[in-house]
């Protein structure tokens, strides 16, 4: 009689999101055990505390690495429109997951809704402080940057000027916030790849210069301003420009270089 072989399946059931927290959890306390910062009375030995310990790291490593794919739902779409690396941004992300892995409690509902808040906080906090290069703390990095997407419209605005009132009105922010915030100027930090190009402070105070813009169509003059810094606020990449315009990156670029074609040939 001929047996036929029946190929043996796997019938692991993968670990619940719960499980996972209750081994990292009991890892936590075992090595809080073996180094004296917790005193309990257990009967477990050195090396039983030892195996939990090395249990833990496992299941945090499982979970970090079943939601690692969290992180490049963040920073692809702020990458895209900052310019920033996103390999940067992907270890500030990763660094939001593990504090997430830290502070999940399983009754508090899914790991992955919970994850998404500290891994953009993370992120974005990078994002708006340029990773600390900006100098200022995240909360009024954001504020700085909303302030200067104002200022550089209300320049290109007939009629309207930098009012710090009208602006403070626009963002619903205290008139010394905004008078604050006009008043810092951030330090230029550059990646040596960055598509910034930086102006120089005599290229924004020459009157020529302020001349020729004058000789190009609003969106266009807007879109210089932005990419060459002409203004108070630092140069920014096409990403950068395509989020103030409204327009798409590659729009942007055809439009840089049909304005500065059309100043070349009247310069």
């Amino acid at each position: 009689m001929t047996q036929t072989l029946i190929p043996q399946t796997s019938t692991r059931i993968p670990p619940t999101e719960a499980e996972l927290a209750r081994r990292i959890e009991a890892g936590v306390l075992a090595e809080a055990v073996r180094t004296g910062g917790v005193r309990i009375a257990s009967d477990a030995t050195d090396v039983e505390l030892a195996l939990l310990v090395a249990d833990g790291q496992r299941a945090r490593d499982e979970l970090v690495a079943e939601n690692q794919r969290l992180v490049w739902l963040v920073v692809n779409p702020v990458a895209s429109r900052t310019g920033l690396s996103r390999d940067e941004l992907y270890q500030e992300g990763c660094l939001g997951l593990l504090e997430a892995v830290q502070r999940f409690e399983p009754a508090t509902g899914c790991f992955a809704t919970f994850a998404l808040h500290w891994i953009r906080l993370r992120v974005h906090d990078a994002a708006a402080t340029r990773f600390g290069a900006l100098g200022l703390p995240a909360k009024r990095a954001r504020q700085w940057w909303r302030v200067q997407g104002v200022c550089v419209r209300l320049r290109n605005a007939p009629g309207e000027g930098l009012e710090v009132a009208r602006i403070a009105d626009e963002l619903q922010l205290p008139v010394t916030t905004v008078a604050d915030l006009l008043a810092w100027r951030a330090a230029a930090h550059l990646q040596a790849d960055d598509d910034v190009v930086p102006a120089g402070p005599e290229v924004v105070q020459d009157e020529r210069v302020t001349e020729l813009l004058s000789l190009v169509d609003g969106v266009e003059r807007l879109i210089l301003q932005c990419r060459f810094g002409l203004g108070e606020a630092p140069p920014q990449s096409y990403a950068g420009v395509a989020e103030v315009v409204g327009l798409s990156e590659a729009t942007v670029r055809r439009r840089e270089r049909a304005a500065l074609e059309r100043l070349r040939r009247v310069a």
